[in-house]
């Protein structure tokens, strides 16, 4: 289902119309500060925090940078997620990031199962 931001349209892959959710297996490259795994820059917690936020569409205006254009004009931009609360599990396995002297901040890896939602009920009879 496609949804518009400040007039520019997104659609989740994982979405409550299409009764899926997700789960996600994360390992999370860091690199070594000399003290610990976990840059100064933030902890493991708010990285996560802060992935989940990226993987969903946006939910308001102030989500996006003023200006902001879909390249794609009328074609919906896909994001993985309508809503980060499509998230049912995740496990994250933060490690040390071999390469020296390296730019990169963080390297992530994601593995995405994609999971058909099922409801169910059992009807119940209080008969006499």
């Amino acid at each position: 289902m496609v949804r518009y931001v400040d007039g520019n349209p997104f659609a989740g892959l994982v979405h409550p119309n299409t009764g899926t959710l997700a789960e996600l297996d994360i390992t999370m490259l860091l690199p070594y500060t000399g003290r610990s795994y976990t840059p100064d820059r933030g902890d493991v917690d708010n990285r996560i925090k802060t992935l989940f936020d990226a993987l969903q569409r946006p939910q308001k205006k102030g989500e996006l940078p003023d200006n902001w254009n879909s390249p794609y004009g009328p074609d919906p931009l896909l994001c993985l997620l309508d809503n980060d609360n499509r998230i049912t599990t995740y496990t994250v396995r933060p490690d040390r990031l071999l390469s020296p002297n390296s730019n990169i901040d963080t390297h992530l890896t994601i593995r995405v199962v994609m999971k058909k939602a099922e409801l169910s009920y059992r009807a119940m009879w209080w008969g006499s």
